[in-house]
């Protein structure tokens, strides 16, 4: 590959991954949060 195939192809990857692993990672930080509400809240309880 030459040096401008690469880059494209790196650019591509990388707005592949930020397309793809941001909604995953914001939701999954979403679940976290809702996990530790949780906890709290049965701590809360006792």
């Amino acid at each position: 590959m030459d040096g401008l195939g690469l880059d494209c192809f790196y650019f591509v990857l990388h707005n592949l991954e930020f397309k793809i692993l941001m909604p995953m990672v914001s939701s999954a930080k979403v679940q976290i949060v809702r996990i530790m509400h949780a906890l709290e809240r049965c701590r809360a309880d006792k």
